[in-house]
């Protein structure tokens, strides 16, 4: 199974966002733990903003990869900050400057994405030498 199978089928669950999120708190089974920070909105201009901290190089090239390819396909780009396993993501639409739908479709799916990073390398053998 490649990875976007498991972003198709987490956005199309039928968990309300609320429960989506109680289920990746609640998850004990997820090595990767999310930031303390949730999503926030940020002011000059108004955006949304969360940081997502990786314990593997590869799980972070990952879920990069992944977002771009999805933030091509929408249409719609936020900004990436990468520090070492530290990334943090910024995003608005620029034409309003504002936060919008696509705005809070794009957080979501960054969620989803997040926690899907860990089913993938524990569903598939990924060839642990890609990075060394």
């Amino acid at each position: 199974m490649k990875l976007i199978d498991f972003d198709v089928e987490a956005k199309n669950s039928t968990y309300s966002s609320r429960e989506r999120v109680s289920i990746i708190r609640e998850s004990t089974l997820v090595p990767i733990t999310p930031a303390e920070s949730e999503w926030t909105t940020a002011a000059n201009p108004e955006r949304l903003a969360r940081g997502f901290k990786f314990n593997d190089f590869r799980k972070m090239y990952d879920f990069i990869s992944e977002l771009l390819v999805y933030q091509q396909k929408i249409g719609h780009h936020g900004k990436i900050t990468i520090d070492h396993l530290d990334v943090v993501i910024e995003t608005f639409t620029k034409d309003v400057n504002a936060v919008t739908e696509l705005d809070v479709e794009l957080a979501k799916y960054c969620d989803l994405l997040y926690r899907d990073i860990d089913h993938y390398y524990a569903a598939d053998n990924v060839d642990n030498d890609r990075f060394q």
